[in-house]
């Protein structure tokens, strides 16, 4: 309830900082800026606070989920739980194997990209990097 609280008193004391945000020639400068600021700090603390509280409970349930895990795979036989090791390693592989060819298109694309041209085009077929149809041509100063 202190959390809301805080967020809901943020949100006007941000606005009215805005507000009185005007340089008045004096030597504070701008007199909203001290608002502006309490009211983000009063926003934020609330927003950490659930933040820090999401990522307790997701490390809760990850620790849960390899207890559970561990205890199923304590139950099994050696030649079980060889099979299951075989069968992770294999499924490790083929994501490896799955992103390191999206890894390679990628950075393809990005080759493309920035030279202007596909590496494979033929060199009679390649856009002139000193054409005026070039768009990024500019002339000299």
């Amino acid at each position: 309830m202190i959390l809301l609280g805080s967020f809901l008193l943020g949100i006007p004391l941000t606005v009215t900082g805005i507000l009185r945000n005007v340089p008045d020639g004096g030597p504070d400068g701008y007199r909203g800026a001290p608002l502006i600021a309490a009211g983000l700090v009063m926003i934020l603390i609330p927003l950490l606070a659930l933040a820090v509280r999401i990522t307790i409970d997701v490390i809760k349930l990850i620790i849960a989920e390899s207890r559970r895990y561990r205890a199923w795979k304590r139950t099994l036989s050696p030649q079980e739980r060889f099979a299951v090791d075989m069968a992770e390693a294999a499924a490790m592989w083929a994501l490896h194997l799955r992103l390191r060819e999206h890894h390679k298109r990628v950075q393809h694309k990005n080759m493309i990209s920035a030279l202007g041209y596909d590496p494979a085009t033929p060199v009679s077929q390649r856009p002139d990097p000193f054409s005026r149809n070039n768009p990024y041509w500019t002339p000299p100063q």
